[in-house]
């Protein structure tokens, strides 16, 4: 098996000033970054809830592969 940074992850909220939505994983205090997924306001309107839809599915990543 792969090793992966450890979860929980968590889609962070999201936030006018940057132009994407970050996803963190938190060991034991420490933050680390995931991903970056474009902000919903920067793509095609009809886009929107897939981009945050993808960014609930890469935080959910570490319970995924647990259930596997």
């Amino acid at each position: 098996m792969s090793e992966h940074t450890l979860g929980p992850w968590q889609v962070l909220p999201e936030e006018v000033d940057r132009d994407y939505i970050r996803i963190r994983g938190t060991v034991t205090g420490s933050r680390y970054k995931i991903a970056n997924v474009i902000h919903p306001d920067n793509c095609r309107p009809d886009r929107a809830h897939e981009t945050r839809a993808n960014a609930r599915l890469i935080a959910a990543a570490p319970e995924l592969l647990d259930e596997l």
